[in-house]
């Protein structure tokens, strides 16, 4: 049984709400665009939310959500490819003979 109680759904059921940390997820997800490691708080807290969304929280998954969860999953994986090319660069620099 889900914790969250389930309503009536059909056609002229009331619209479901935006899930409560949206915002904060939206905004998160923009401000990573500009500090990266904002964008793994923002993929953690989006996906949380997904979670409860998914085990029957009565929440609509899209708007906000959705959105600053999608920004914080590519810029944080624009993030970890930037560090780990970061590292090849680096090492591949100190390991050249110098003359």
């Amino acid at each position: 049984m889900s914790q969250y109680p389930q309503g009536p759904q059909g056609p002229y059921s009331p619209m479901k709400s935006e899930h409560p940390q949206a915002q904060t997820v939206l905004i998160l997800g923009i401000v990573s665009l500009f500090v990266a490691p904002l964008g793994f708080v923002a993929w953690y807290m989006g996906g949380k939310a997904k979670k409860q969304i998914a085990s029957g929280a009565p929440y609509n998954w899209g708007g906000g959500i959705q959105i600053g969860y999608i920004i914080g999953l590519i810029v944080s994986i624009l993030a970890i490819v930037g560090v780990v090319l970061w590292i090849v660069v680096f090492t591949f620099l100190m390991a050249m003979p110098t003359n």
